[in-house]
Formats: structure tokens, sequence, C-alpha cells
């Protein structure tokens, strides 16, 4: 599942650490995305719409048929990777038609940007601390102990934020009916 894109990085990833992070295997950025998007799902999943929240983004192919409410990530042969653009498809069957075509793309990120930056911070925090812990920026890892204390306040409800929740009957709420048994202390 790809929900970050690579112009996604550069907001928080500098060239040279995100080549020195890849070094060993260039899929290594899409491994840690996925770990660190399980981590977040831990966490949210009791309250949140999952699908939603992270949705699958992926790479624009003329030739692929997508779906309402799909998104992609389109680049212009004129762009560097820093312009890369997120749109969502607005019918079914979308093939063949081109992102700029306004009847049938929408340019528009439905992700939401904190939620982008905090699996940012938990992918670096895990590529870091798979090469060795001790030479992880004392940054990295403020940053990974913030995102995990939102977190933890966002699945129980403590913070204000714009994540989409779940349908009521999809929550998993436990209510415990009744009381104790009437106690009589007469002999």
């Amino acid at each position: 599942m790809a929900f970050l894109i690579p112009s996604d990085f550069e907001t928080q990833l500098r060239t040279s650490i995100k080549e020195l992070l890849t070094v060993e295997d260039p899929n290594a950025l899409q491994k840690a995305e996925a770990i660190a998007i399980d981590e977040m799902k831990q966490y949210l999943s009791a309250r949140y719409d999952m699908s939603s929240v992270f949705p699958e983004v992926s790479l624009y192919n003329v030739s692929k048929n997508f779906n309402q409410g799909e998104v992609v990530y389109h680049k212009e042969t004129t762009q560097t990777e820093l312009e890369y653009k997120v749109y969502v498809s607005l019918v079914d069957s979308n093939q063949g038609n081109a992102v700029s075509d306004t009847n049938k793309w929408q340019a528009r990120d439905p992700r939401n940007q904190f939620v982008k930056m905090l699996c940012i911070d938990i992918l670096i925090y895990h590529k870091y601390a798979s090469r060795n812990l001790r030479t992880t920026p004392q940054h990295r890892i403020d940053r990974y102990n913030e995102a995990i204390e939102w977190l933890v306040e966002a699945g129980n409800g403590k913070n204000n934020n714009a994540l989409p929740s779940k349908a009521i009957a999809d929550r998993k709420v436990e209510f415990r009916w009744g009381g104790y048994s009437k106690e009589s202390h007469r002999y």
C-alpha cells in the first residue's frame, strides 16, 4: 500500500539522508512506510476509518482503469520529483482520460497533512533504529515520541482532530449493563 509519494519526503528528509537510508535496498522506504502505517493503525483503528485516513495513492497510468474516489499522483515530463500533484478520480471507469480533464479528475490531496508528517516521522525513526539506535539523532527520537503520544491521545479520543470517524455500528464499544447483586448484612 502506498500512502506517501516521493515528494512527501522532501519536507522532512534531505536527499543525502534519503540516499543514506536507502543505500542497501531501493525499496527500503516503501517497506518502512508499510511498517509505520501498520503501527499507526494499531492506535487509530478502533475509532477511525482506516481506508479514509490512509487512502492508497498510486502512480497515474493512462492505460489503467481508476474508479471514483481513487487517488493518484502524476508528474509531467517537465516537472521534478518535488512537483508531483495528487488527483482524485471523479467518475467510475476512468481510463484513458488525462488528469488535466477537470470533468474526470480533481486536483486535490485528500490525505491529512498532519498524519503524513507523523507517518514520515515514524518511518524515519524506524529506518535509523534499524541501522543503529545509538546513531539516531535526538530530534528524530523526540519526534517519534511526540508522534506516538499524539496517536495514543487520538486513539483514546482526547485530542481534537479532523480524522474521519468510523460509523457507530462499526465501533467496538463495550458497555457493562447491570450492577452488583444486592448484599444484605442482616443476620
